[in-house]
């Protein structure tokens, strides 16, 4: 019922994961939640085990082996292996796999307040391993959010085959801005798992009414290594229904099923849309600013923009 600081020097975080989720930072701050510089929330490297979690690489430490998926898949392998995404957009909750040791764990936090963010809060994949390690979960609702510090569901750093990276999301119930936070979900590795994603979602916007970013921190990427909307697992069905996604940064993003999005704005042409001859279809009327066909991959599929008495299709 009352406020909570974690000071410089003090951590919250939570046990510890293997085979299962047993563990995760779940707490609700009747008022106000500040976080000081040199202070943190980090369940880095409390997520499924290694060779654990529904998106699970390979639990050897060696070049050759897969990494693990979250958000974002693993580095494209010639192996077979799990490689698939998981966990809802908009209110993330579930642990990062794991590759070769652990992937994030998760933090889920609501305050009725202001949440002060100078430190970190940070649910990182191990970095231990030649097989990365997934990014696992941050999912904060509050009333406002301001500071300068740093959310990061990262994978870990690899020298080969890395992870995907893991899911954030940042409700506001009585704010419209988000500070000076730096939010960051990418993957990582030399040959780089993919993309996880940040929902962002101001106050006064209805519910699934946000923003999906999904950034590639402009590296490159195998043509396969994607982020996949709508996850392959465990995703509430039709939760970016009307949810604005903006790509960016080399990203490249595939379209699992036929499905709707709220709108879309693909930023560069190092962007691509994979819709593997899904239809995407726009609950928001056509505009040039969307980006460009050469940004899409269409392999049979089509885009359509829906508006009462008009239909327009890109091919």
């Amino acid at each position: 019922g009352g406020n909570a600081v974690v000071k410089s020097g003090g951590k919250l975080t939570h046990g510890a994961n293997g085979t299962t989720e047993a563990y995760r930072v779940a707490m609700r701050v009747g008022g106000d939640l500040t976080i000081e510089s040199g202070g943190s929330a980090d369940v880095t490297a409390r997520g499924y085990a290694g060779g654990y979690g529904p998106g699970a690489g390979a639990m050897w430490n060696a070049n050759w082996q897969a990494s693990a998926s979250h958000g974002g898949l693993g580095a494209e392998h010639p192996s077979p292996v799990s490689w698939q995404t998981y966990g809802s957009v908009r209110c993330p909750t579930n642990l990062g796999s794991g590759g070769y040791q652990h992937g994030g764990g998760a933090i889920c936090l609501e305050v009725g307040g202001a949440t002060t963010l100078e430190g970190t809060m940070l649910a990182r994949g191990e970095a231990q391993g030649l097989a990365g390690n997934a990014g696992g979960s941050i999912y904060l609702r509050t009333g406002t959010l301001t500071g300068g510090g740093t959310m990061d569901v990262s994978a870990s750093t690899t020298d080969q085959y890395g992870a995907g990276g893991g899911r954030l999301a940042a409700v506001l119930t009585a704010g419209a801005t988000f500070g000076n936070v730096v939010m960051q979900a990418y993957g990582a590795g030399s040959l780089r798992g993919a993309a996880g994603t940040i929902y962002r979602q101001a106050a006064g916007q209805p519910l699934g009414v946000g923003t999906l970013l999904v950034d590639g921190n402009a590296v490159t990427y195998t043509t396969n290594t994607t982020t996949q909307l709508p996850s392959t697992n465990l995703a509430p069905a039709d939760e970016i229904k009307r949810t604005a996604l903006v790509a960016t940064n080399n990203v490249r993003v595939q379209v699992t099923t036929d499905s709707y999005l709220g709108d879309l704005f693909l930023t560069q042409d190092s962007v691509k849309l994979y819709l593997k001859g899904h239809t995407l279809r726009m609950n928001a009327a056509y505009h040039s600013s969307w980006g460009t066909t050469n940004r899409v991959v269409y392999d049979g599929g089509q885009i359509i923009w829906n508006l009462p008495g008009t239909v327009f299709v890109a091919r």
